[in-house]
């Protein structure tokens, strides 16, 4: 057989070309700037001039305190006397500086003299203004902190925040009294921002410092321990030992003999004053009068009784509100639990302490945070609880206005005065009751549904 030749077809091969074909080119088009319209330059400038219109009649206040009589003249006082060797809870008897007027004490813990130390050394303007600008720093810091907290630390925020801050009489009177509630404030709110981090120890040991400076912390000591924040009261408890075992070595221990004796027993005759918010000071109007102007509406009471008896409503109260707060933290142990029992404490303290003043509401900005974080995780409550807490919040805002229509009221002397006037003065203390029983409905309705499933949170705030 002969051989066969097989031809296997080959495909046409492309001449090399002597340049290489390559893929047109796409263009590339740069990204374009976002514009920025004019609205949003004359927006940002109109939130900086607000901001430093905010921050100058703040510090123009303070400029203004610093030449003046104020509540910082007793630390004052006392801190020259530590200089000195001098018992501080002597006389004050220096009416040109302090407006306690001769025969009055310097009223704060004996722990509060060692703060105010350095500034003794300075004259008084000088150690007034430097004292000022602190507290309103500190007061600034607390704002910050909780607008963080709450999602809205913007510029926007921070302007309306300070320029809002004029208008709030708690935060003016505190300011010109330059007494230590911004200080106060920042410590709470402080050891807040720690307790939600897990910091229970470091949250404790703030509480305890501001239960040194001023014993008005001592209910949220009280709440630490019903909701069985062990570390928290632990950690209070070792820096309460510690400033006052520091107090003890520096100052003696007849400073708290003195402080403890004749200072406590002569602050019985402010407890009726108008402007104590208390329910110490509500009870005292309302059976003894304030001693002045202001007859008791019922009964002629000895002032010493009825304040006796209003301590006893007070301690009442505080323990009925730790029940309540432990009964619900039993029926539903979570974070709503959590943010409105802190709310709850610091709203009722000024209302437990026997001398409160309306400077302390500006620690009421922590109730403020509490409350709104806890309307955003629950559904939405009746329009009636809104109602409720405006009316409740109105005098706190605004508590001169009390003042002004009791005044007028005794002035007037018509039938039935003094049970107008002793109404007009505890509308203050009406709507720090009714603020905390508003955030007590938020607790007890999570404790009631806490086995339902939950709704969609609410943008309430």
């Amino acid at each position: 057989m002969a051989n066969r030749e097989y031809h296997v077809p080959t495909l046409p091969v492309a001449e090399p070309s002597t340049q290489e074909e390559r893929p047109p080119a796409v263009p590339i088009k740069k990204r374009a700037r976002p514009r920025v319209h004019a609205s949003w330059y004359l927006y940002t400038a109109a939130c900086w001039i607000l901001l430093a219109l905010g921050l100058i009649l703040l510090v123009q206040q303070v400029v203004q305190v610093s030449q003046m009589p104020s509540d910082f003249c007793q630390d004052y006082i006392a801190a020259q006397r530590l200089a000195q060797g001098t018992p501080i809870y002597l006389p004050l008897n220096s009416p040109a500086n302090c407006p306690q007027g001769v025969g009055a004490y310097d009223t704060h813990p004996p722990p509060s003299a060692l703060l105010v130390f350095p500034l003794g050394f300075l004259s008084y303007p000088a150690a007034s203004l430097l004292w000022g600008c602190c507290l309103l720093a500190a007061y600034l810091a607390s704002g910050i902190l909780l607008l963080r907290a709450l999602g809205w630390f913007s510029l926007r925020g921070v302007a309306l925040f300070v320029i809002g801050s004029i208008y709030w009489q708690p935060l003016m009177g505190a300011e010109g009294d330059q007494n230590l509630w911004q200080f106060l404030l920042l410590l709470l709110v402080i050891a807040w921002v720690l307790e939600r981090r897990g910091a229970l120890a470091a949250s404790g040991y703030l509480l305890g410092v501001a239960w040194l400076l001023k014993l008005w912390p001592s209910v949220l000591l009280l709440g630490a321990v019903t909701r069985r924040r062990w570390r928290q009261a632990l950690g209070a408890a070792l820096a309460i030992a510690l400033g006052t075992a520091l107090t003890l070595v520096v100052l003696g221990p007849e400073t708290y003999m003195s402080y403890l004796g004749p200072v406590r027993a002569g602050e019985d005759a402010w407890a009726a004053y108008n402007g104590n918010v208390s329910l110490v000071g509500v009870v005292t109007r309302f059976l003894a009068g304030d001693g002045f102007l202001l007859p008791p509406v019922l009964f002629g009471v000895p002032l010493k009784e009825a304040v006796l008896l209003g301590e006893a409503a007070a301690g009442l109260f505080a323990l009925g509100a730790a029940a309540f707060v432990g009964w619900c933290r039993w029926q539903a142990p979570n974070e709503l639990d959590e943010l409105l029992a802190e709310g709850i404490f610091v709203t009722i303290t000024p209302l437990i302490f026997p001398l409160t003043w309306f400077f302390s509401f500006i620690t009421l900005l922590l109730p403020f945070a509490t409350t709104i974080l806890a309307l955003r995780q629950m559904r939405r409550p009746p329009r009636w609880w809104f109602g409720v807490v405006a009316l409740s919040l109105a005098p706190l805002v605004t508590p001169s206005v009390c003042l002004t229509l009791g005044d007028w009221f005794l002035q007037h002397q018509s039938p039935g005065a003094a049970w107008f006037a002793t109404f007009a003065f505890d509308l203050p203390s009406i709507g720090l009751f009714g603020f905390a029983c508003a955030q007590g409905y938020l607790l007890w309705k999570g404790a009631r549904h806490a086995g339902e499933p939950a709704a969609k949170p609410t943008n309430a705030a």
